[in-house]
């Protein structure tokens, strides 16, 4: 059940939990703990902990002006940029798109982080940290679809 707040229940939840002024209600967000204050339909003002928060926890990274969505996204970039400098593989490409059909019906679309060329093969590379059920289902759909299996780093 969600309550609506008038301001002076609002006033006396942070009387009675020793808030002052503008600051957060969710007390945990003030200790460096999150979780979200359920209580409140629309507190006074966000928390910083719930501003921006991604949801495997992952921290977009900005690399040679290019915006990462992960730290191990951009490692891996890195990694493929020496490799292309040193000759090893050609083609270098980011966030190619992959369209899923089956019997002429769109099902989804696969975003690849990497496509490039390794030995004159095309290689598909994907950046993960969590392995969804989406994912491995794309990841199958690919593989039946194109033939083509993906390299997780």
């Amino acid at each position: 059940m969600i309550a609506r707040w008038t301001e002076a229940d609002v006033a006396a939840l942070k009387a009675r939990r020793g808030i002052k002024g503008d600051a957060p209600i969710c007390a945990p967000c003030t200790a460096g703990q999150h979780r979200k204050c359920r209580r409140l339909e629309r507190p006074p003002q966000p928390c910083e902990c719930e501003r921006h928060r991604a949801k495997y926890k992952n921290e977009p990274v900005v690399v040679d002006g290019i915006r990462f969505d992960s730290k191990r996204e951009a490692m891996r970039y890195h990694e493929l940029k020496l490799e292309e400098r040193a000759g090893l593989i050609t083609d270098l490409r980011r966030q190619i798109h992959y369209a899923l059909n089956v019997n002429g019906v769109h099902i989804t679309t696969y975003v690849a982080d990497f496509v490039l060329k390794r030995n004159g093969e095309e290689c598909v590379i994907d950046a993960k940290g969590h392995r969804t059920r989406e994912y491995r289902m794309k990841r199958r759909l690919m593989l039946a679809i194109y033939g083509i299996v993906i390299e997780e780093v």
